[in-house]
C-alpha cells in the first residue's frame, strides 16, 4: 500500500473498500542489469488491460514504483505484469478488491 526509504512497507493480496472510499496501491520494482532498455507495466482489470506506462530505466540498479487509484467500482481480480522491451515477463502480481 505504499513506499517508504525506497522500500515497499507491506505486500498485499487483497483490498477491501467501504462504498465512495479510494486508496493507491503500488506496485514496487528493483531492476538489475536493465540500464538503458524500455520496460513496461500492464495493469489488467478482470483479464482485460487496464492501462500501462512505459517507463525508461536509467540506472543498472533502479528501484521505482507504478501505482493505481482503486475505488468501489475497480472490484474484482487485478493482475500487474512487469515485461522487458522484447515482451518477456519480469514479473507479475496479482490481488483483488473487495468491498467492506
Amino acid at each position: 500500500r505504499g513506499v517508504k526509504a525506497h522500500e515497499p512497507v507491506d505486500s498485499i493480496e487483497s483490498v477491501s473498500l467501504q462504498y465512495g472510499e479510494s486508496t493507491s496501491v503500488y506496485f514496487y520494482m528493483h531492476l538489475r542489469n536493465l540500464r538503458g532498455q524500455n520496460i513496461r507495466i500492464d495493469w489488467y482489470h478482470n483479464n482485460k488491460l487496464d492501462s500501462h506506462l512505459l517507463l525508461h530505466v536509467h540506472k543498472d540498479n533502479w528501484r521505482t514504483q507504478a501505482s493505481k487509484q482503486l475505488d468501489h467500482r475497480r472490484l474484482g481480480a487485478w493482475r500487474v505484469e512487469l515485461l522487458d522491451e522484447a515482451g518477456n515477463r519480469l514479473a507479475t502480481r496479482h490481488f483483488t478488491v473487495t468491498r467492506n
